[in-house]
């Protein structure tokens, strides 16, 4: 059995508080908070949320004070207080309006968007204005170890396979879409789990947790409004409120994000040359949904509570494409594709505190999606249609999910035990039709089930955290008739060590698998363009990755943070695509496992604060693979990225410029140039209003060209975006400031000296 374990931070504490303007009682957005010791020397500091709330990590126990400071306020330090417990509530810091004094305040720690916990990436929304008026994968973009292309495509450790939860609940819709679904302005944090542990579905290398304002929006509204050039525009509601011991929250949205781009192609394949020139393309997504949300504290121990979504999501596309042959004749290729999806979910969960240390959890959900498409890619020959392909098709998938988890103490180790059964059923039906010629009818259908137990442990001594867990799964899956039963584990461990007060290393392992999906195993040829088909494989096995995980964080000084990431993980039976060219000419994309694929890689994250009102980001990374084909020769591919973040704050707001440079690389057979991609956002505020002008692509820097070579050809294209898009945000957010208050006198009593 393979050994791992998690990260702790022992006996360090927690302070947490909030900042607020004294005159209006509203809080303040990136005012700097410090914390010093009895003789003091600073400890550790960071910034506040756009609720004023700040958060200071692995404090030891003892006397401190805090010192908040912000651009056009007079500083505040609290008197001296004792922290003895895991975690301390200040209260409220009030600032009093003055002019601009230019103090120095050295703050320790990054910038307040991305901040490591103990086995996660926690991502922060309120810190990122240049992708405020965007979605998730928006959010994501600057995270080390994720990657966000110019086609939507995310990747995390360079791997496509990662679950979307909401809430910590499944979602029916596909990971991409998920995150595009999403506004940044809903999201109150994003939760990046790169190398999950048994308690997590081993069918995915990453998990990403969305967790929504709604979570927490028991009372109060906020609204929130995009316009921006070249179609974007939308606007969402989120509405809560708090009756005895019922709460309620109703969130609808409706967005359209578009994007233009032009693009370039060439294709060689048997002697023959296709030439796209100056073509243009424009997408657009358009997610729109409605959730609403019912808690019932039937008493401090117990809660009830239901979620109910209605959403509907459509992604489009139509480019022109003008090619021409090296035999001097030429053609015209529209393309319209629609993918429409309506979901439907509902979930149930029941909270049980039986005790300090002992809570049971259950959680049952059930969703249905439907979907269809329309793929319409004849080709003309001046006015007449010569050729071409047209794909319809429509899907429906069901999913039911049941957990009951129980998580307790006994002497100093925390267990968690965990059941989970999940069903998912799909259906799918999809047409092709040959212009002046064939028609191909294909019907799929999928079910898997899945029975799942788990126990985790975890616990301390001296410096030392752990965390050690193992899964169990029996999965029943059907691809039409090809048929698999299988009973298997998965371990991991984490393993943390305090090697100073502000420095913390760990590593961790875990088991995961991918399973081959229902259109890699299907054995029958779909055309994907009138030279390109696919054909799956129903001899495919699944894929297993051994992942390791090393990450160390520590300050290099006073204002730099410095976080090493690196990670190993070998896949065995590496699924993958190949391309070859039959005796007619066509591209054919065949499914094949191949021995084992090597993916070393990693992040180094640095995060400089010269002064108060500055801060500077950077997380390059560099990644290389190396695997071996069927006939046993040897792959090798690097790719390196470098995300630059720079925010200034300003009497009058903030300032970021943020920029994005991926270096040259290939990847399997296909070789990518490289590309800066660079966005600006400004941000002010008025009232209860918070105003965000933005850039993307400011200086019109991003191009992508890869070139793909194979067995009687290759291919080479290059997009670009058509031109900058503009846009303004606007959000309104007002909370009942008493109500928040009233949570908080409870904490003030162990406060001394406030």
């Amino acid at each position: 059995m393979f050994i791992m374990v998690a990260l702790l931070s022992g006996y360090l504490s927690t302070v947490k508080g909030y900042v607020k303007d004294k005159k209006t009682q509203k809080p303040l957005e990136y005012a700097v908070v410090v914390i010093y010791d009895t003789t003091g020397k600073q400890v550790k500091g960071t910034y506040t949320d756009e609720n004023g709330l700040f958060i200071i990590k692995g404090i030891k126990p003892g006397s401190y004070y805090l010192s908040a400071d912000y651009i056009g306020y007079k500083n505040a330090k609290t008197k001296r207080f004792k922290i003895e417990g895991r975690e301390f509530f200040v209260g409220i810091i009030y600032l009093k309006p003055e002019y601009i004094k230019m103090k120095e305040v050295v703050v320790k720690g990054r910038p307040q968007k991305v901040r490591r916990e103990i086995d996660r990436i926690v991502v922060e929304p309120s810190g990122d204005i240049v992708n405020s008026g965007g979605t998730a994968k928006d959010v994501l973009k600057d995270v080390p170890g994720v990657k966000v292309d110019i086609n939507g495509e995310v990747e995390i450790k360079n791997s496509k396979n990662f679950t979307v939860l909401i809430n910590g609940k499944p979602t029916m819709m596909d990971a991409s879409e998920a995150l595009q679904e999403i506004p940044a302005s809903e999201i109150k944090r994003i939760e990046v789990i790169t190398n999950p542990s048994a308690e997590y579905d081993p069918e995915s290398n990453a998990i990403v947790n969305i967790i929504l304002k709604s979570q927490s929006a028991q009372f109060g509204r906020s609204i929130n409004i995009r316009l921006g050039t070249f179609d974007n525009y939308g606007a969402s509601l989120l509405w809560g409120v708090k009756k005895g011991k019922w709460s309620l929250y109703l969130n609808p949205l409706y967005f359209t994000y578009g994007q233009h781009l032009l693009y370039n192609m060439d294709v060689v394949t048997s002697g023959e040359t296709l030439n796209v020139r100056d073509s243009k393309a424009t997408n657009l997504d358009n997610p729109a949904s409605f959730r609403i949300g019912i808690v019932y504290n039937l008493d401090k121990n117990t809660t009830f509570g239901m979620e109910g979504k209605i959403g509907h999501y459509t992604f489009q596309t139509e480019s022109r494409m003008y090619t021409t042959r090296s035999n001097g004749n030429g053609f015209f290729t529209p393309l319209d594709e629609k993918w429409m999806s309506s979901v439907y979910g509902i979930s149930f969960d029941f909270n049980k505190r039986l005790s300090e240390d002992n809570a049971l959890n259950a959680m049952l959900y059930t969703g249905i999606l439907k979907s269809s498409k329309d793929l319409d890619n004849p080709q003309f020959i001046n006015d007449s249609i010569t050729g071409g392909i047209r794909t319809t098709g429509n899907g429906n998938r069901k999913r039911i999910r049941f957990d009951l988890q129980y998580k307790g103490k006994i002497k100093g180790i925390e267990y968690k035990i965990g059941y989970r059964y999940e069903t998912k059923d799909a259906n799918s039906t999809t047409s092709l039709e040959f212009y002046n010629d064939t028609t191909y009818q294909n019907n799929l259908h999928y079910r898997k089930d899945v029975h799942a137990g788990f126990l985790k442990l975890k616990g301390s001594f001296s410096k030392f955290g752990y965390s050690v867990g193992l899964r169990s799964e029996y999965v029943n899956r059907k691809v039409d008739t090809v048929h698999f039963k299988k009973f298997d584990l998965f371990p991991s461990v984490y393993i943390s060590y305090q090697l100073s007060d502000f420095t913390n290393i760990s590593i961790s392992y875990s088991r995961r698998i991918e399973r081959p999906d229902a259109y890699s195993l299907n054995p029958v040829k779909v055309w994907i363009l009138p030279n390109e088909l696919h054909t799956g494989n129903p001899k495919l096995k699944p894929q297993y990755n051994h992942s390791f995980e090393f990450d160390l964080e520590t300050p290099l000084m006073d204002n730099l943070s410095f976080n090493l990431m690196l990670s190993y993980i070998y896949k065995q039976n590496y699924l993958n695509t190949i391309q070859e060219v039959d005796s007619e000419g066509n591209i054919i994309n065949r499914e094949v496992n191949l021995s084992y694929r090597k993916d070393i890689g990693g992040n180094i994250t640095l995060g400089w604060t010269p002064f108060r009102f500055i801060n500077l980001n950077m997380s390059p990374g560099l990644w290389s693979y190396k695997f071996t084909k069927s006939d046993r020769t040897t792959i090798k591919d690097i790719r390196y990225e470098i995300p630059v973040n720079l925010q200034v704050i300003l009497p009058v707001g903030a300032i970021q410029i943020a920029g994005i440079y991926t270096g040259p690389y290939q990847e399997a057979n296909t070789k990518h140039d490289f590309s800066f991609n660079t966005q600006i956002g400004l941000m002010t505020r008025i009232y209860d209003f918070t105003i965000v002008l933005g850039f993307i692509d400011a200086f019109q820097t991003l191009k992508v060209r890869s070139t793909s070579t194979f067995s009687g050809g290759f291919r080479e294209i290059e997009f670009r975006p058509d031109y900058p898009t503009l846009f303004l945000n606007l959000r309104y957010s007002k909370r009942k400031i008493k109500k928040v208050k009233s949570t908080e006198e409870n904490y003030k009593e162990d406060v001394r000296g406030l």
